[in-house]
């Protein structure tokens, strides 16, 4: 019997998807429940399993083509008898990986020749310096063409997250007027409070300590005093709410991923600690669901690791505002009238002017500023 393997429904708002990379080849023998293709949608990269047992009669839908739900991708043959590994395989993808070393082959061999080529001819030019200047311009002539015939374009799809992202940020950029407003901040205090509780929290279960849930606790103590950054635009209304389901990028393997904290205004430090340890810990295994990937309603980003000294984060709507958040360097600054050396970090605020306004978007940064300068306020008002 033969078995459709069709696109699951993944989230209310997943309606199309991209077929990644497929782990089984035609021919290959499937358990039940086992990985065999990758989907790409515009909130995380899922692998769809295989319904049954048998073998992958048939690709339907190649790598990067577009699927919507309830699409046919592929067909299992339930009934055929276990085959070995291989069997039945197309030979188009041996032969299109022995086509691509040839190529890289053929191109590297046409290209050192016109190097060792040059080098020669360099050496002879070295050697006499009488040249006429038609040899010269014969030589550089010469030497172009090669080049020329060397230069390839590679087409790559994009893949269907960036496009999608992209498409709803540019949109987003069209319909609202987005300011971005910035301060720094001294992280001596969030040292020396990391020593000081992180010696404390190893020694507890499911803890792991970093600055970040300082800065998220910081935040939605911000957002508590000024709720408009945490409210939505509709047509000519501006939504308040009365939580903050908090999104935090973090960056893992080969992309990036946004958990949400549900309800995180609800949080105590500690339950704040734990469930961004447990989110950045499934993020590297890629274990997120769908649904813990969508509905922020304020979004923390960090380019510290990346060295990002200043940025201007973009808002994901339709959230109105997100905070940005650089690596610390070591600068020199004015305390009480000396030169002293501390640890410094530049945050942003990109925001949506419809909503906030300078003195709004200024005061925030400044309590995020105060609290995480002098991080026991926020244990304070835990």
């Amino acid at each position: 019997m033969t078995i459709e393997l069709t696109i699951p429904e993944a989230g209310e708002s997943i309606e199309e998807a991209q077929v990644g990379a497929w782990k089984k080849s035609e021919g290959d023998r499937v358990a039940e429940f086992e990985p065999v293709v990758e989907l790409d949608t515009d909130k995380a990269s899922i692998e769809l399993p295989s319904p049954a047992s048998g073998v992958l009669k048939k690709i339907v839908k190649k790598s990067g083509e577009m699927v919507r739900v309830g699409d046919v991708i592929a067909l299992i043959d339930n009934d055929d008898p276990p085959t070995e590994r291989g069997q039945g395989r197309p030979t188009s993808v041996g032969q299109g990986r022995s086509t691509e070393d040839g190529a890289t082959k053929a191109l590297a061999s046409a290209v050192k020749p016109t190097e060792s080529a040059n080098r020669a001819s360099v050496g002879e030019a070295e050697q006499k310096p009488s040249l006429s200047e038609r040899e010269i311009h014969k030589f550089r002539q010469t030497g172009l063409a090669d080049r020329r015939n060397s230069r390839r374009e590679n087409p790559v799809r994009m893949s269907l997250p960036r496009r999608q992202i992209t498409e709803r940020l540019v949109a987003a950029r069209r319909a609202a007027a987005y300011v971005t407003s910035y301060s720094e901040i001294d992280m001596s205090g969030i040292e020396r409070f990391s020593r000081q509780f992180g010696e404390s929290a190893a020694e507890s279960p499911g803890m792991a300590f970093s600055p970040l849930p300082l800065v998220v606790s910081a935040t939605l103590a911000a957002l508590r005093a000024l709720p408009r950054l945490n409210a939505e635009v509709r047509g000519s209304d501006v939504v308040f709410r009365n939580y903050c389901d908090l999104g935090v990028v973090m960056y893992s393997g080969r992309s990036q991923a946004t958990p949400v904290l549900r309800d995180a205004d609800a949080m105590s430090f500690r339950q704040i600690v734990c469930a961004l340890h447990d989110a950045l810990t499934r993020a590297e295994e890629e274990l997120l669901s769908v649904d813990e990937l969508g509905g922020a309603t304020f979004t923390i980003v960090d380019n510290g690791p990346f060295e990002s000294l200043i940025s201007t984060p973009l808002v994901d709507p339709p959230q109105t505002a997100v905070l940005g958040l650089h690596t610390i360097t070591e600068r020199p600054v004015s305390r009480s009238g000396d030169m002293v050396v501390r640890p410094m970090m530049y945050i942003s605020l990109t925001y949506d002017r419809r909503v906030a306004e300078e003195p709004e978007a200024a005061e925030f940064l400044r309590r995020i500023k105060l609290d995480l300068e002098t991080p026991s306020r926020l244990l304070l008002d835990a």
